[in-house]
Parts: C-alpha cells; structure tokens; sequence
C-alpha cells in the first residue's frame, strides 16, 4: 500500500445570507489539473479538471461561468432547468439555484 500527503487546501464560507455555512477543497495536482470539493448542508460536489491551462484550480474556478460548473459537479442538473412542463419558460429549478448561490459564494471566498 502507497500512502501519499497532499497539500489540499481547506476552508469553511460562514455568516451568509440564508446559506448553511460551506466547505471548500481545492488541490492542485500539478499545473492545468486540479480537484474541487464543495459541501454543503450535508450535500457535496467535486469535479476534476485535468486540462485548465497553466491555471490553478482557484483562479480556474472563478474563470468559468455557474453554468459550466453546475454541469461538471452536477451533471444531470442542467438539464433539469424546468421542475415541470407547468413551469414559465427560463424559470429555473431550486436546486440549480441553490447551487448556483453556492458556487458565487465560494467565487467570491476565492477572489
């Protein structure tokens, strides 16, 4: 068995506006890959990028627009924009919003 130490970065987003504090994980493999892990209200999200330039995983994150991001940490969530065929066209669902706010938030922490 291979054991190895990582240099995962951690912190925790509190005090905001109806939003259960947050958890983020960011690791930098090597330069262009890295990981992150986003939890929430017992609810987490992690994805990889394995090709983000020469950018590190924080200044990557902050780059891409909620929509890209939505679909790498939840995939099948995108496409779930409407909850119902009784749905106005353009509103979106609470989860995709829920995690929406999350993403900005942890967008603002990193900045």
């Amino acid at each position: 068995m291979k054991v190895e130490k990582s240099k995962v970065q951690k912190f925790k987003i509190t005090e905001v506006k109806n939003l259960d504090p947050v958890n983020v994980f960011l690791e930098d493999f090597e330069p262009g890959k890295g990981e992150i892990i986003i939890e929430c209200y017992g609810k987490a999200w992690s994805v990889y990028w394995g090709a983000m330039g020469s950018k590190p995983i924080s200044v990557f994150f902050c780059y891409v627009d909620n929509n890209y991001i939505i679909g790498k940490l939840d995939g099948g969530l995108c496409s779930r924009v409407y909850e119902s065929p009784d749905d106005e066209v353009g509103t979106p669902n609470y989860q995709y919003e829920y995690l929406s706010r999350i993403i900005d938030t942890v967008k603002e922490a990193l900045k």
